[in-house]
């Protein structure tokens, strides 16, 4: 734990920021009364399948359905990681992953409408 624990009763959280010391697959263990609660956490330097959340609600699982869903009744709403926002380089740029994928499947719609026999 890079911070100790900010409570913000306002919008019913508490936060804490963490840096991880090694790369893999951890698990962070929260403690709240006697109740303990896991969200896992992977720390990687490439591009890796990863869940920010542990939702509690079923539209909330549906979403993230990486990890089984907090208890419900259990005071806990979410569990969430925030993952800083991938980027990749596309010919020499770099961008946020999303616009790279826009850019790559416009330009295949682009180059196969004609081969495929569909129209733009």
């Amino acid at each position: 734990m890079e911070t100790p624990l900010v409570r913000i009763p306002s919008l019913r959280e508490a936060n804490w920021r963490i840096v991880g010391e090694e790369p893999g697959e951890h698990e962070l263990v929260i403690r709240v009364g006697d109740r303990t609660f896991t969200k896992s956490l992977r720390i990687a330097g490439g591009t890796a399948l990863r869940s920010p959340l542990r939702p509690s609600t079923f539209l909330g699982q549906l979403a993230y359905p990486a990890e089984p869903p907090a208890p419900r009744g259990s005071g806990v709403e979410a569990i969430r990681v925030g993952y800083a926002d991938a980027d990749v380089n596309l010919a020499g740029l770099e961008m946020r992953w999303i616009i790279a994928f826009f850019i790559l499947t416009m330009t295949f719609a682009f180059a196969l409408a004609k081969p495929l026999g569909g129209k733009i």
